[in-house]
């Protein structure tokens, strides 16, 4: 094996370990735009005129970002210094639900619509108001929670809800209702719940990303190769477009592996081991 030169063919994944462990904390399998960033202080010395007759070079820095083309949950926890929580039977958290009900007129009466989660409360600790909206979208009336429906007045019970009565007629035949409450996440009702807490930052850990290469005098030659950062820590500044064009950047310092003999900033491992080409 005598490489000197090679293909970059695509990143294959990233993931990050906890050093003591090795369980990965989380992983990332479509980084684009991955870059190694390295930077050198350098102290001159001089001599009695104050000319440089040498430079010393100190504070070597690492630092390795990318994005990922999907939104990741898993790395947006970690950035948040948290991880993904599930609820469960003994997990619970308040979500919130938004529901939109678009309402039609019947001859027979009717009046009610069936909510997909149990509000958290009852009466107008549950649910104060509902809102009529327009054909965009835009509440135009505010309705109140009341013990019996009325002209102006909803109620519900668990999961049933009366919308106000003499709105939807037969001059009037249909409205949208725009229901704003919480509920509670658990076993039967699952939600993911992801927190950034004023008080939790992310965790340092290992980094390993895998890369496919290619010889560059035989392309269906194949290397399997990675790069690793031993003492990695992600930055817990991001600036992430919350769009459905959008990538999620991240970034992560190299820090020295202060324990080790060598003190180790990154190093890439390229096996010899060749594998054709898919």
């Amino acid at each position: 094996m005598d490489l000197s030169t090679v293909l970059i063919d695509h990143i294959i994944r990233g993931v990050m370990q906890d050093k003591a462990t090795k369980e990965v904390m989380w992983g990332l399998t479509q980084i684009t735009e991955p870059s190694l960033e390295g930077s050198v202080e350098s102290q001159d010395i001089v001599d009695f005129l104050n000319s440089p007759i040498a430079s010393l070079d100190r504070a070597k820095t690492l630092t390795f970002s990318g994005s990922n083309a999907l939104f990741d949950l898993s790395l947006l926890a970690a950035q948040f210094g948290g991880t993904r929580n599930f609820s469960s039977s003994s997990n619970t958290f308040t979500a919130p639900a938004f529901e939109e009900f678009t309402v039609k007129y019947s001859a027979s009466g009717g009046g009610t619509v069936t909510l997909k989660h149990t509000p958290v409360g009852t009466g107008a600790a549950g649910i104060p108001y509902i809102y009529r909206l327009d054909k965009m979208g835009n509440a135009i009336e505010k309705y109140a929670y009341g013990a019996e429906a009325a002209a102006s007045i909803f109620t519900f019970s668990g999961t049933t809800l009366t919308y106000p009565t003499g709105i939807v007629t037969a001059g009037n035949p249909e409205e949208t209702f725009l229901v704003i409450y919480d509920y509670t996440a658990n076993e039967s009702d699952k939600a993911l719940e992801i927190v950034n807490s004023g008080d939790k930052f992310p965790k340092a850990g290992m980094f390993t990303m895998e890369a496919l290469f290619r010889d560059n005098c035989n392309q269906e030659t194949c290397y399997y190769g990675y790069l690793q950062l031993p003492n990695a820590k992600l930055d817990g500044n991001f600036n992430i477009n919350i769009t459905p064009d959008g990538k999620h950047p991240f970034s992560m310092r190299a820090l020295q592996d202060y324990c080790s003999s060598d003190k180790k900033l990154c190093r890439v491992i390229i096996p010899d081991t060749i594998a054709d080409a898919a």
